[in-house]
């Protein structure tokens, strides 16, 4: 029902979590999606077996380091529209709240020429020092801008797009 609302030229994106082929194939049969984005332990032939552009998100726990975890996401991942990279653990959920480690993936922006979406524990307190290091080609965030768990507050959603502009006041 969402979906009939969204007006011209705006992504509808499926977040898809470890669900299975069949799953997948049902959502998209009757949502009308534009874009996929995986959190899960997708490999590539699983996220592009679908037939649309698809975003795979990185974790970038403490047990790797993130300029591995990227370089081999670039190489496997060589035909995803994006790379998201996130603090949550491999397989876990993300919107934790937990942040990344911004230091260690330095001035990584669009890498390999594939765009990097930065998520991982972005506030409207932390993002423009954080788009200001990575340099990414965009931010994702939720619990960052949110009075209560699963209640996003209308005041942190305007600082944090006022604070990402401020690093980018031309676009």
């Amino acid at each position: 029902e969402l979906v009939q609302w969204v007006p011209a030229f705006v992504a509808r994106v499926g977040l898809f979590l470890d669900q299975d082929e069949e799953q997948v194939n049902r959502i998209i049969r009757q949502v009308p999606l534009s874009l996929l984005q995986f959190h899960g332990r997708e490999d590539a032939a699983f996220c592009r077996q679908f037939g649309l552009p698809y975003v795979k998100a990185v974790s970038m726990d403490s047990a790797r380091l993130a300029e591995q975890a990227l370089e081999r996401a670039q190489y496997e991942f060589d035909d995803a529209a994006a790379l998201l990279v996130d603090s949550h653990e491999p397989g876990g959920l993300g919107g934790t709240g937990q942040v990344l480690d911004w230091q260690q993936l330095g001035q990584t922006g669009n890498g390999a020429g594939r765009p990097l979406i930065l998520a991982g524990g972005l506030t409207p307190d932390n993002v423009a020092a954080a788009v200001r290091l990575v340099q990414p080609w965009a931010v994702d965030v939720s619990s960052g801008v949110e009075e209560a768990p699963g209640i996003k507050s209308a005041a942190a959603m305007r600082r944090f797009v006022e604070q990402v502009k401020s690093e980018h006041p031309s676009e």
